[in-house]
């Protein structure tokens, strides 16, 4: 017998939320983020997620930002 995992879809509000201002959705964000780092949670993501990452900070002027959210997502 074999047991599945659930996969959860990681858009881009997460990391988002996760690496900005304080914000009611940012702890949960964070919180998403370690369960998935640990393995607790299997997430997969996509190219025009992390595309939207870097876009967003692009726009507030903070390409450098981005590109390290962007890292930080792709390696989990």
């Amino acid at each position: 017998m074999t047991t599945s995992r659930s996969v959860v879809f990681l858009d881009a509000n997460v990391p988002l939320y996760a690496s900005g201002a304080i914000h009611p959705y940012r702890e949960p964000s964070i919180l998403a983020l370690r369960r998935i780092a640990t393995g607790a949670l299997e997430a997969v993501t996509s190219a025009e997620v992390l595309q939207e990452i870097l876009h967003h900070f692009l726009r507030l002027g903070r390409p450098e930002r981005g590109l390290e959210v962007v890292a930080d997502t792709s390696a989990l």
